[in-house]
């Protein structure tokens, strides 16, 4: 995996590309390009924080929550319909 800088690199390069463009469909994709880059960015970023165990308390929080969710779909019955 790329790092968040190299990330950030790349999506600075990307909107660099973007303004030199004269084509509006080739701006747009570059456009495009650099915002999945700092996606990217920020998705290392919390890659790493959490590789690291450094969590806040609301992160371990929403994580949990995200858990809880996973678990009741698991609970749904195969065919997706469910009754009241």
């Amino acid at each position: 995996m790329a790092s968040q800088d190299q990330y950030q690199q790349r999506a600075s390069e990307c909107l660099r590309l973007a303004q030199q463009s004269v084509d509006e469909k080739e701006r747009k994709t570059w456009r495009e390009l650099a915002l999945c880059c700092q996606r990217l960015s920020e998705h290392a970023e919390d890659f790493h924080r959490v590789s690291r165990g450094s969590l806040t308390a609301k992160e371990d929080g929403i994580d949990k929550s995200i858990g809880g969710i996973s678990q009741a779909r698991r609970r749904l019955p195969a065919n997706g319909e469910v009754h009241a």
